[in-house]
């Protein structure tokens, strides 16, 4: 895979962190029903832990982005991003569940930014599920599980210093949120 220079890639970070401190959403209220964003990295190598720490990056801006664009449609999410060194899947699950719980979200956005071997391609997938709660009196485990996806919004991109450019000034978060928006709770 082609990677833009370290300092292209930092300008694109920078400008992205100042893009999203300077937008202002107004919070909904705490009772809204909670649609939480889950970021996961897919591209974890133990030997690049630069890479790695990129990959995080672009998972954790792209979750955030999503979270923030549900948010400003007066909805309430709640991000939950996990490194790409978190590879027990288990315990993943065992966290995004916990998460869920706590904060009472019915839905999951699952925010996913992986790079396709191979074929220098970037994918940015959303997919919502609903959070499925067993019937009768709540349980010490939680009775919860996360449901089939019940529909995917996907892009893939050249892996490039545009399409890096585009995802990390939150547009194209912000335009794959836009088609989940008629499937969230208000």
């Amino acid at each position: 895979m082609r990677w833009c220079s370290i300092a292209a890639y930092r300008r694109v970070l920078i400008g992205a962190a100042w893009s999203i401190a300077a937008t202002a959403w107004a919070a909904p209220p705490p009772d809204a029903p909670c649609t939480l964003v889950f970021g996961h990295g897919r591209n974890f190598v133990p030997e690049l832990p630069a890479a790695n720490a990129q990959w995080n990056q672009l998972n954790q801006s792209f979750a955030q982005a999503v979270s923030d664009a549900i948010t400003a449609t007066g909805r309430r999410a709640v991000p939950l991003v996990l490194p790409v060194e978190a590879r027990d899947l288990q315990a993943n699950l065992a966290q995004l569940l916990q998460r869920a719980s706590a904060e009472s979200c019915q839905r999951v956005v699952e925010a996913t930014v992986l790079g396709e071997a191979g074929t220098e391609q970037l994918v940015l997938r959303l997919r919502l599920h609903a959070i499925a709660r067993q019937a009768g009196p709540p349980r010490l485990d939680s009775g919860m599980s996360i449901g089939v996806p019940e529909l995917t919004v996907q892009r893939e991109l050249p892996l490039n210093h545009r399409t890096l450019t585009r995802l990390m000034s939150a547009e194209l978060a912000q335009q794959m949120a836009a088609e989940l928006m008629d499937h969230l709770p208000r």
